[in-house]
C-alpha cells in the first residue's frame, strides 16, 4: 500500500537555536513522491530511510547525513523494471531570513522559519543527484533487438542481421574474388 508523501519534513530546532555547536540528530522513515530526472521517474519503493545531524554554527545551521532508498526505476536498454537502491549525501544550510545577504554569492540555503527547518528539499536534491539519468538493470544489458523487441540479455533473436551499407563495399566490387582467393 503507497503511503502518503509529506509536502515537508519539518524539524523543530529550538532546542539548539541559542546554543553554539549544539547538535540535534534526525533519525526517520518517510515516504516520499516519485522524483524526475530527465525523462526518468523513479518511485520510491517504499519509505526513505534519513539520518541527519543538525548543527547550530552561530549565524546558520548546518545539516549533514544521508537518505536511503529502494526506487522502481526501468532499464533503458531492455525496458526491465527493476528496484535500484539509492543512498546519497545530504547537506543543508539554513539560516535566519535577512542573514542571506550575508552569505557568499553561490551558497545555496533555506530559511529557518520560526523555530523549524524544512529538510525536505534537502533530502530530494541529494535523492536527484545521485539517481542515474540511465538506469540500467545491469551493466551488462544487451537490450532489445531493434527488429523483432526480444530481449538480447536472455540470448541472440532469430532475426537476419541487417546489411550494413560499409564504405568499402565499391572497392569489393571494383575487385572480385576469385576460387584461389588471389586477385
Amino acid at each position: 500500500m503507497h503511503e502518503s508523501a509529506p509536502r515537508d519534513l519539518r524539524i523543530d530546532v529550538s532546542e539548539i537555536l541559542e546554543d553554539l555547536a549544539g547538535s540535534l540528530d534526525v533519525d526517520v522513515d518517510i515516504a516520499l513522491d516519485p522524483i524526475v530526472v530527465g525523462s526518468e521517474m523513479f518511485a520510491p519503493d517504499g519509505l526513505a530511510h534519513v539520518e541527519l545531524s543538525l548543527t547550530y554554527a552561530g549565524t546558520a545551521i548546518i545539516a549533514q547525513g544521508a537518505v536511503a532508498v529502494d526506487v522502481r526505476a526501468v532499464c533503458v536498454r531492455c525496458l526491465r523494471e527493476f528496484i535500484l537502491p539509492i543512498s546519497a549525501d545530504v547537506e543543508g544550510f539554513y539560516v535566519r531570513e535577512g542573514s542571506e545577504t550575508e552569505l557568499p554569492e553561490d551558497q545555496e540555503y533555506e530559511f529557518i522559519q520560526g523555530e523549524s527547518v524544512d529538510l525536505l528539499p534537502a533530502v530530494r536534491a541529494a535523492l536527484a543527484l545521485d539517481l542515474p539519468f540511465a538506469p540500467l538493470h545491469d551493466p551488462a544489458c544487451k537490450g532489445m533487438c531493434p527488429r523483432c523487441g526480444k530481449d538480447l540479455s536472455g540470448g541472440p533473436c532469430d532475426c537476419e542481421p541487417e546489411p550494413t551499407d560499409s564504405p568499402f563495399a565499391k572497392l569489393k566490387e571494383l575487385f572480385p574474388e576469385t576460387d584461389d582467393h588471389t586477385r
